[in-house]
């Protein structure tokens, strides 16, 4: 609703109270009968603007705004120089957010902004801090709805939330929650949403605010006026404050209706919306016979031209309802499939009434509705002129969403006909739309969020690639959403713009939650993850200006060596999976069909994440996907060589490659086996690592409070065995065992920057399986307490190698926190945090690992390290060895298959 009653005051009131202030004014000051007078006619003429103003009328209040503020300057200087001027400074602050809002209205985003900016500027140059935060609070608003920039309103919102957290429920704590809610609903985090609308329902609650119930709107309504009325101080304040919280409780609803809720809860908010929209209307029609009677009081003081009568805003707010409303029964009528040229007719009249009223969003729809109807009538082509139609008003009007909901009708009608060049085309500016937003959100669990409802543009971008036959333009899709954000973060650590003081608290969290109870360790958790968001924030701002590179099929040719190939995968959907070998000089792709195999590698993966023994019928469902994940057709590509590289996708992650065996061999008898989380990752380079130490932690026995685990004997005989090896070879190695693997200790170590000046780092110990809620909260257990993935994150590493000898601690998240996979195929877990502190490669576990075949393998693995062996081919050797050398029962993949070698970049070799 067009709200004309936001900042108009009562003149009888400002009277009364600048009447009391010239009976106390110092004498030096005495008020001015000709300055009041003038101050007064002021605030009139700015009360019926706004009373005239509706959106169709918005560019004229402009004009007249832009003249008020003119002459309010003016007077803020006319004698004497200090009377009112705090007041004058006030309606200038005020006339400048109205000019914004009306320029909001318009669609002129750029002057929007600049108007809230200077409103912003000219409270702060006054003194007026909370008229600073009121414009601050619409600016970040604006910035969520318009422009994409959600990296800048989370850098506004996060620290008030976070500082706010801790005191008592006020209003201020709910409108900012809104804003933040509304930014993680535009983001497409809904899990991170909800938490935020469950804590503002509470405060609102709380405050004497409840949700309304339909059946008891009176009740509800008499409570609301009874806590505004005791909490407020004028009439302004006191409508400002109802409106306000039905403005919350409409905007909760409304997020609600964009997830992904039961039909229950859908059918309970669109009860409560019916009540909403009848306390609406009570409120409106009571402010309506007090405004009225305020326009009687004052309207003698100062006649305008700009009055408008009560039946035109009346006319044009039952206008923008009816609209509403018809549109709503339009696509009802659609959905129940009623004939089509009468509903065309009312689409096309309805974007009409919709342009004249600057009802922008109103238009977009209409126009496609207008394309849906076409289809209907097998005008195709007409049907995707009024979808483009619709793009355009769409992203005219700052809607990424709507404008590419339009394209996806388009893509749809082309995909019916097969014209995949026409597909491609139009999945390329969708993609090009996306991709213009998607690095103005940093926090990592935002990325995927960002993604969820946008992801079908690069799965049929990268399909009609496929069909065309066009590799390189396929290749190029695909990795925009693999890893893609999280090695941008990676990659670009070396660049930081002093991030110091908000690592300095991230430290200071982590040494709290190691003497935390359960109950504190949560909101410290919480608050962490608040500053890893702002730390994220601040990086991405400090490299904003590097665009992230494209990558091209021929770069990353030529950065193989003649004996690398690499097996690359990605799902167009469940159970279509598209598999890319190539190596210096070509490239195979396959489409594979794997709809009834598909639930079966699912049941794998689950398998695989338990197992605690050996089974026999693990060999033969790794086995039984060989066919599909290394087809015939790309078998060429891999003759001749001695390293393949594996860039999974999705569930893939959780796939052991190594253990794949056809008529001759396990695949890692054949050849040296690495991962990488996509292409681009081959062509980072880093700089060489001088330094030659290693540092050797493992723990027996663990004396975490309330926590038992079972001790780990081979832990100590491991890393006892690595000194004696890396001694012998005369390279420095260094030890943490027992009480003095402590996490206190590695993170002094942290802090002091010494963990950078070791060239490989081993870790025995148990890990903790990752949680698919908080995947950055997965663990490493030490003899104290527990390091998780975001302690580690905030290292500065410059090391070579990461060896994890520890269960489950090579895991990545493909789901979670709402979302049944990860669109962007983000990084998550251990081996995250650790590429992110710094870390080239690691050697971790995909599942629960045995005691003594890790050692075993280790050892061997750090054999062929210690004589400068590459470690892709060292771990080769070594799971080679540990075959010959055991048992026949102990060749089972279980014992060796789990450990396995990612890396980031082409660094230096060991």
């Amino acid at each position: 609703m067009w709200d004309i009653f936001d900042r108009r005051m009562a003149l009888p009131d400002l009277q009364h109270m600048l009447s009391e202030r010239m009976k106390t004014a110092p004498t030096p000051n005495i008020p001015s009968p000709e300055k009041l007078e003038a101050y007064s006619a002021l605030m009139a003429q700015y009360n019926n603007a706004l009373a005239a103003n509706i959106p169709a009328r918005a560019r004229e209040t402009i004009v007249k705004l832009e003249q008020l503020r003119s002459d309010a300057e003016r007077l803020i200087n006319h004698e004497p120089i200090d009377y009112l001027r705090s007041q004058i400074a006030e309606y200038i602050i005020d006339v400048l957010g109205s000019s914004a809002e009306n320029f909001k209205v318009l669609d002129n985003v750029t002057q929007t902004r600049e108007h809230y900016e200077r409103a912003i500027r000219e409270a702060e140059s006054h003194g007026l801090s909370e008229h600073a935060n009121q414009y601050r609070l619409k600016l970040t608003e604006l910035v969520l709805a318009r422009t994409g920039d959600f990296d800048r309103a989370l850098r506004d919102l996060l620290p008030m939330w976070q500082t706010m957290k801790d005191g008592r429920p006020s209003l201020e704590r709910v409108r900012i929650g809104q804003l933040l809610a509304e930014g993680y609903i535009n983001i497409g985090d809904h899990f991170e949403a909800s938490r935020v609308i469950r804590s503002i329902e509470e405060d609102l609650s709380t405050l004497g605010y409840p949700a309304p119930d339909h059946s008891k709107l009176e009740e509800t309504l008499a409570q609301w006026i009874g806590t505004a009325d005791r909490t407020t101080t004028g009439p302004n304040a006191f409508s400002r404050t109802l409106f306000g919280v039905l403005v919350v409780y409409m905007s909760i609803d409304a997020m609600r209706s964009k997830t992904d809720v039961s039909p229950e809860e859908r059918e309970a908010a669109f009860s409560r919306m019916q009540s909403l929209n009848e306390l609406n209307n009570r409120l409106a029609r009571r402010e309506q016979e007090i405004f009225e009677k305020q326009q009687r009081n004052f309207e003698s003081t100062a006649a305008s031209q700009f009055i408008a009568p009560p039946s035109e805003r009346q006319l044009f707010q039952q206008q923008s309802e009816d609209l509403n409303k018809r549109l709503l029964a339009l696509r009802a009528r659609i959905d129940a499939n009623e004939p089509a040229e009468p509903l065309l007719a009312e689409a096309q009249t309805l974007a009409e009434e919709a342009r004249s009223l600057n009802a922008g969003r109103i238009v977009g729809a209409a126009q496609g509705m207008q394309g849906d109807l076409m289809v209907k009538l097998d005008r195709r082509a007409d049907a995707i002129e009024s979808w483009r139609d619709a793009y355009t008003t769409s992203v005219d009007a700052g809607q990424m969403d709507d404008a590419l909901y339009m394209l996806t009708q388009i893509v749809i009608a082309y995909g019916e006909t097969k014209d995949y060049a026409s597909v491609s085309e139009v999945c390329g500016e969708g993609i090009s739309l996306i991709e213009s937003n998607r690095y103005n959100v940093s926090p990592a669990y935002q990325q995927s969020a960002f993604l969820q409802k946008k992801i079908h543009f690069y799965s049929l971008g990268v399909f009609s690639a496929y069909k065309l036959g066009d590799y390189d333009l396929m290749l190029k899709r695909m990795e925009l959403t693999k890893a893609r954000a999280s090695l941008q973060q990676i990659t670009k650590r070396t660049h930081d713009a002093n991030p110091e003081s908000l690592e300095r608290e991230i430290r200071q969290v982590n040494a709290e939650l190691d003497h935390a109870n359960d109950e504190s360790a949560l909101a410290l958790r919480e608050k962490r993850r608040t500053l890893w968001d702002l730390l994220a924030i601040q990086r991405a701002e400090a490299n904003r200006q590097q665009a992230p590179s494209e990558v091209s099929l021929s770069e990353v040719q030529k950065a193989l060596k003649p004996d690398e190939a690499v097996l690359y995968y990605y799902w167009l959907g469940p159970g279509v999976l598209l598999v890319a070998a190539l190596d210096k000089e070509k490239i195979e792709v396959s489409r594979q069909i794997l709809e009834n195999e598909y639930a079966g590698i699912v049941e794998l993966i689950e398998k695989l994440g338990q197992i605690t023994r050996p089974s026999a019928s693990l060999n033969d469902g790794i086995k039984s996907f060989a066919k599909h994940l290394i087809p015939d057709s790309v078998q060429s590509v891999l003759r001749g060589k001695k390293h393949l590289i594996f860039s999974p996708h999705r569930i893939l992650h959780l796939f052991p490659f190594q253990a794949l065996s056809g008529e001759e061999d396990y695949l890692v008898n054949r050849f040296a086996i690495s991962y990488a989380p996509n292409l681009t990752s081959l062509l980072v380079r880093y700089p060489k690592n001088d330094a030659a130490s290693v540092l050797a932690v493992g723990v027996q026995n663990f004396a975490i409070p309330g926590l038992f685990l079972t001790p780990l004997p081979g832990a100590l005989q491991e890393i006892n065995d690595l000194q004696t090896l890396y001694t012998r070879h005369g390279i420095q190695i260094e030890l943490l065992d027992e009480t003095l693997a402590s996490c206190g200790r590695l993170q002094k170590w942290a802090r002091d920057r010494k963990l950078s000046s070791f060239r490989v780092l081993h870790f025995a110990t148990h890990g903790e399986d990752i949680l698919g809620d908080e995947p950055m909260e997965t663990y490493l257990c030490l003899n104290d307490g527990l390091l998780d993935g975001l302690d580690i994150a905030a290292w500065h590493l410059n090391a070579e190698l990461v060896v994890l000898s520890a269960c489950h601690s090579g895991k990545r998240s493909f789901k979670g926190r709402g979302l049944g996979e990860l669109p962007g195929d983000e990084m998550f877990g251990l081996q995250a945090a650790f590429f992110a502190a710094g870390a080239r490669r690691v050697v971790a576990a995909l599942w629960p690992v045995n005691d003594e075949a890790a050692a075993t393998i280790m050892l061997a693995f750090h054999q062929r390290l210690a004589v400068g062996m590459l470690p892709e081919f060292a771990l080769q050797a070594a799971v080679i060895e540990y075959q010959e050398n055991v048992d026949e029962d102990l060749k089972n993949p279980f014992y060796w298959a789990p450990f396995f070698m990612s890396s980031i970049g082409r660094s230096s070799d060991l």
